[in-house]
């Protein structure tokens, strides 16, 4: 993401999005995330598409995800999170996560 732009995720089968105040136009796939210049933020807040939440605009949170602790046991592939010493499904230590 670039500085000064706000990420929208489209919906399922859209590919893009077309300003109506100039007709650009901002393609990504499907369902992908295509990234306005803030220049349009009022113009896509006021949109149909957002007040219906068709698209989402700004930032996503997301809570939990594949960041943890890996079970040490032998067939356990569990992921736990990240403050647990201990796996919850078998009692096995967890590790430390490792990123390729």
């Amino acid at each position: 993401m670039s500085a000064g732009t706000t990420p929208v995720t489209l919906p399922p089968g859209c590919y893009g999005l077309q300003m109506e105040s100039d007709g650009r136009e901002f393609n990504a796939r499907p369902g992908g995330t295509v990234h306005i210049p803030d220049e349009y933020s009022g113009e896509l807040s006021q949109s149909n598409a957002a007040r219906n939440g068709m698209i989402t605009v700004g930032l996503r949170a997301n809570l939990g995800g594949r960041r943890g602790r890996p079970c040490t046991g032998d067939r356990c592939r569990f992921i736990a999170q990240v403050w647990s010493e201990n796996c919850p499904r078998c009692g096995s230590l967890t590790g430390e996560m490792r990123y390729y």
